[in-house]
């Protein structure tokens, strides 16, 4: 791994990224329809209004999953 990279795992695959990444660049890295999307980092919900501030660190565990909707 470079030094300006972490590693981070998206849905249990292994990636590196640039060092000070948010969650919203990973995303559109991976051409990934974020709008459809919720997510997590190591198990907490992170908010689509605060992915871009939610900055990737080493080791990070990041969870994509469809929303449950409904009443």
């Amino acid at each position: 791994m470079k030094p300006d990279q972490i590693s981070v795992r998206l849905n249990g695959e292994a990636l590196e990224v640039a060092r000070g990444s948010s969650l919203d660049a990973l995303l559109a890295s991976r051409n990934i329809a974020a709008d459809s999307m919720a997510s997590a980092r190591n198990g907490e919900f992170v908010a689509r209004s605060a992915r871009s501030a939610c900055l990737l660190a080493d080791g990070d565990e990041i969870t994509l999953f469809m929303p449950i909707v409904g009443g």
